[in-house]
């Protein structure tokens, strides 16, 4: 990344749709998937419905798998919150550097003006 002017300027716009749209995009993938996820639970006691004679309703099996299934379901939201966190810090650090770079704040605007970046 270049130290100043309108090349820093032009990383920092960079770094600002990462921060707008690629890194969300990614996120709500992640979210979507932890939705999906959680929605097992509503089918999932039936799929492991057995006999009184083999031990009850679901048995053993069950709550391991929902063990994890809860597993995934957090890993998937945990990266979700992360990915928004991070496009977060990328815009605190997109504004540092262009307030301290007016030559790149000037470029970094003039890009945004342009863009379809919101």
């Amino acid at each position: 990344m270049p130290d100043s002017g309108r090349d820093l300027g032009a990383d920092l716009f960079r770094l600002y749709t990462m921060a707008k749209t690629n890194l969300p995009d990614v996120a709500a993938e992640y979210a979507s998937a932890a939705g999906s996820v959680g929605d097992t639970d509503s089918g999932l006691a039936a799929a492991f419905t057995r006999p009184a004679q083999f031990g009850g309703p679901q048995g053993t099996a069950y709550q391991s798998w929902v063990e994890l299934r809860d597993t995934v379901k957090r890993f998937l939201a945990d990266t979700d919150e992360n990915l928004g966190e991070t496009a977060q810090a990328l815009l605190l650090a997109t504004d540092a550097y262009a307030t301290s770079d007016y030559t790149a704040k000037v470029e970094l605007d003039r890009l945004k003006r342009e863009s379809q970046v919101p």
